[in-house]
């Protein structure tokens, strides 16, 4: 039974009837925005729930009628209110939505895309007039992806979408592929029903109580689960508008995402922990003039390590203009769960035995949790760090056409606690009932036997030395003599640093690592910017920088000593053999 109407309370159990109610309710309510200037409305794109509705209707009538029920259509498009639209018409038709970036021209990330649409199987490409020119590109440099294309501002009302209105979408019938990240391994398509969906935005709205006509937005790409599916869904379920910025635009001015923010009334935006450094690091006094972040109620961090000191000088550095420090939001999820796992209200921290300073995330909401040695799958005492598996009704049924990936890591069995355990790869600790994230246990370094998290290192070497750019990535190699593995940190640097510095700035960072956190680095790499290999969702790949490394095939501007000596190690064990 619904309340009042209202499907956010009620019993609308897939995205696109949500829509479709929030429609009949309210055709005028605001449902997206597109800003591309907070300070000129002018610049903007907005649609109500009714023009969503009719959009996203004549989308799914075109599919409708060219492709058979459950296709994989593949989603390339710009950042904007098109996205939303052709993602619920795939919705609407009963087709399965495959997100990917818009491709750019670099071959690493166009053979990325071309990866994702040959092993979903996608039948179709669907972008903007906006992409059409980037996707006609890729499609004509990519020989073995032959996708016929569709524009989908050039959809038009199909007659006759009423009379097929009335079949239901199935709950439990696959919405998504949402490729994962891939920061340590190759992208797997996770499989996500409309059920699974529901259930994640439910545990969502529950942990964190957000509200109905709660604006929520900021500028995570849709095509990324935290854009799609932790802003723009449970949105458009609580019948809120979306607020939507490019990335690009906030990379290039931050204070376009806090302008957002206020201009727009935001009460809920997320972001990972570089956007925060970055706020802090590149927005001047003079640019917070006549800002007011008062009713910014939830300042998510998420989907890449959070730094406790990051948020609390973010905290600090905005406080003058109204930010509450309770309004911080440390939050864990991963795709294999759609998206969301457990939020916390506010900044708590532990020191896990010898590890440093371990955010809390909030109790797991919806889903059971435990803790396991990673190798013998028995459980661990609260407090004790070991692998957090899951298991509940967000879990995805598995990734795409992928058997052995789906057994190995979603169909786990606990000793004592049954099977269909899904193992998240992630070191963490539950106390007292929270959820405290360590790091990635393939990213692990383990150093004269104590664990080492990369995260660790890349951070504090920021922190103290403010020419480096944005991003590192710390790794372990062997040298040739097949000795003890050996840390190596990379890292961005500016441009503006000249080349006479780079070895003091090495030497530097060595003594800043030794200093704060009792390691000693073998080796530093200073890197040209873009040097730093990532993830469409901006998460550092170690594993394949750790692989160039070897190689000798990593682009750098300066290597100390150390690094030099263990520089393409691989390369030369593979000469002498």
């Amino acid at each position: 039974m619904r309340e009042n109407g209202d499907p956010s309370r009620g019993s609308e159990s897939t995205l696109v009837s949500a829509v479709s109610r929030w429609a009949e309710i309210d055709a005028e309510r605001p449902a997206l925005f597109f800003v591309r200037d907070p300070e000129n409305a002018a610049a903007n794109d907005s649609l109500t729930y009714g023009q969503l509705y009719e959009k996203a209707c004549a989308v799914a009538g075109w599919l409708k009628n060219n492709l058979p029920r459950g296709s994989r259509v593949l989603l390339l498009y710009p950042q904007g209110i098109e996205f939303a639209v052709a993602f619920l018409g795939c919705l609407r038709a009963g087709m399965i939505a495959v997100p990917a970036p818009l491709p750019t021209g670099r071959d690493q990330e166009d053979r990325r895309i071309e990866g994702i649409a040959k092993d979903s199987g996608a039948v179709v490409v669907m972008t903007s007039r906006n992409g059409a020119e980037a996707v006609g590109r890729w499609l004509r440099d990519t020989g073995s992806c032959r996708l016929d294309s569709f524009v989908t501002d050039d959809a038009e009302p199909s007659p006759g979408i009423e009379e097929w209105g009335s079949e239901p979408v199935d709950p439990d019938s696959l919405a998504v592929l949402q490729y994962t990240s891939g920061s340590t391994n190759a992208p797997k398509g996770v499989m996500v029903s409309h059920r699974a969906m529901h259930v994640s935005v439910t545990n969502q709205i529950s942990a964190l109580c957000l509200e109905s006509g709660m604006r929520m937005g900021g500028w995570l790409p849709l095509y990324h689960d935290m854009g799609l599916l932790a802003t723009l869904a449970p949105a458009l379920f609580l019948g809120s508008s979306c607020v939507l910025l490019d990335v690009r635009t906030f990379l290039k001015r931050p204070i376009s995402w806090l302008k957002l923010i206020d201009r727009f009334d935001v009460a809920f935006s997320a972001a990972p922990n570089f956007a925060y450094e970055m706020c802090c690091k590149r927005i001047s006094d003079e640019e917070l003039s006549g800002l007011d972040l008062s009713r910014w109620r939830y300042v998510v961090s998420g989907s890449e390590p959070i730094q406790a000191e990051t948020m609390r000088r973010f905290a600090r550095r905005f406080a003058a203009v109204g930010l509450d420090v309770d309004a911080l939001v440390p939050a864990y999820g991963l795709a294999e769960t759609v998206v969301f796992v457990s939020a916390a209200n506010g900044l708590r921290t532990r020191s896990m035995g010898d590890e440093r300073e371990v955010v809390g995330c909030g109790p797991v909401e919806g889903l059971e949790a435990v803790i396991v040695d990673p190798v013998t799958m028995t459980q661990r005492p609260d407090g004790q760090t070991g692998e957090l598996l899951l298991r509940g009704s967000s879990v995805c049924a598995g990734y795409w056409q992928n058997e052995a990936a789906t057994e190995e890591t979603f169909r786990v069995e606990v000793p004592g606690r049954g099977t269909g355990w899904l193992r998240t790869g992630d070191l963490a600790a539950l106390w007292e009932g929270e959820l405290f994230l360590v790091g990635r246990i393939k990213e692990t370094l383990i150093v004269h036997g104590r664990n080492v998290h990369p995260h660790d290192l890349e951070y504090e070497v920021r922190l103290h030395h403010p020419e480096l750019g944005h991003v590192g990535a710390a790794f372990a190699v062997r040298a040739s003599d097949g000795g003890a593995e050996q840390v190596i940190l990379t890292h961005e640097v500016s441009d503006s640093v000249p080349r006479e510095r780079l070895p003091d700035l090495a030497v530097a960072m060595r003594r800043t690592v030794a200093r704060e956190l009792g390691i000693t680095v073998a080796g530093v790499g200073l890197l040209p910017k873009g040097g730093v290999l990532r993830t469409t969702s901006g998460k550092v790949r170690r594993l394949s920088m750790r692989k160039l490394f070897c190689d000798g095939t990593l682009e750098h501007v300066y290597l100390d000593r150390g690094a030099r000596e263990l520089f393409g190690a691989r390369r030369r064990n593979a000469s002498t053999t």
